[in-house]
């Protein structure tokens, strides 16, 4: 799935732009929504789970890098503060990554 959404972005904005809201639904689903959530999660799966939960991630990730390479022109403030917080807490979720591993 996220291969295809990468695979989206290469098609430029005139593409993108009606999914756009889509797209920033999707991305922030991806991740937790907040650090207490992100702890709960660590206390609970096993390696498997991880793995699969780590390759969606970083899956989220690779789409977000190709919006942000093919699609500059729907880079607006309202969507990289969006992207922002995104952001923020896929950083969150590498901090944790001791613990989970």
């Amino acid at each position: 799935g996220w291969l295809l959404l990468g695979a989206l972005m290469t098609l430029g904005p005139p593409v993108v732009k009606s999914n756009l809201s889509r797209l920033m639904l999707i991305w922030k689903n991806a991740f937790p929504r907040s650090t207490k959530e992100l702890e709960s999660e660590t206390e609970r799966g096993d390696l498997f789970t991880w793995q699969v939960t780590l390759e969606g991630y970083s899956g989220a990730l690779m789409s977000l890098y190709s919006f942000l390479t093919y699609c500059q022109d729907l880079c607006t403030d309202d969507v990289l503060r969006r992207l922002a917080s995104i952001s923020e807490v896929a950083v969150n979720v590498l901090s944790h990554l001791p613990n989970i591993i």
